[in-house]
């Protein structure tokens, strides 16, 4: 079973472009919402 910020990471990573710069508050707010809606 994947850990949910791995998972998250990887959700969020795979949907922004390459060369936006990583955002930990955004990674962070993604990763919450994620969680939220599908758990």
């Amino acid at each position: 079973m994947l850990d949910l910020k791995e998972l998250g990471f990887r959700i969020y990573n795979s949907n922004r472009p390459a060369q936006v710069p990583y955002d930990r508050k955004k990674f962070i707010k993604v990763t919450y919402l994620w969680v939220h809606e599908w758990n």
